[in-house]
């Protein structure tokens, strides 16, 4: 099944849009592996946003190690996008970073009991904005009927 880039491309951001949950992986200064689950926002370029505070584990790792992982899951489609990228900070762009924050503070308000995000509930630490631009896209969608081997599978859209 041939697909276009376009289309890839398309599928992967109505996927990102229409989710607002992610996996973040990091890894430290001894190459050990972290995973959080954070909220996060995407653009048209696929670039993903998030927040976190100066005191956090993931804070830290990107301080040194900004290659990350992210992936984002959907148990009803039986889909994932894995996004492979580098993470940058961007909290010095107040228009970007205050734009960030209100977009995040508004889906954890409408998608969980408590209204606000679970990095609000840590006290140490000021705000901090990350972008991440991706440098592959991989999307499965194992509900597929169609069955087959890895990358017959996966759709990837190199960027």
């Amino acid at each position: 099944m041939a697909i276009h880039i376009n289309d890839d491309r398309q599928r992967a951001l109505d996927f990102l849009q229409t989710r607002n949950v992610g996996v973040l992986a990091t890894v430290d200064d001894n190459n050990h592996p972290s995973a959080s689950a954070l909220y996060y926002t995407v653009d048209k370029e696929l670039n993903i946003f998030f927040v976190t505070k100066t005191e956090t584990l993931k804070h830290h790792n990107l301080q040194n190690r900004n290659n990350v992982m992210m992936v984002v899951h959907d148990d009803e489609t039986q889909s994932t996008v894995q996004i492979k990228g580098v993470a940058t900070d961007i909290t010095s762009d107040e228009i970007i970073f205050d734009d960030v924050i209100a977009i995040i503070f508004k889906v954890a308000m409408e998608s969980s009991d408590s209204g606000i995000p679970p990095i609000e509930k840590l006290k140490e630490g000021s705000f901090v904005g990350y972008k991440i631009k991706p440098s592959e896209i991989r999307m499965a969608v194992y509900a597929r009927p169609d069955s087959g081997d890895y990358d017959s599978i996966f759709e990837t859209i190199k960027l």
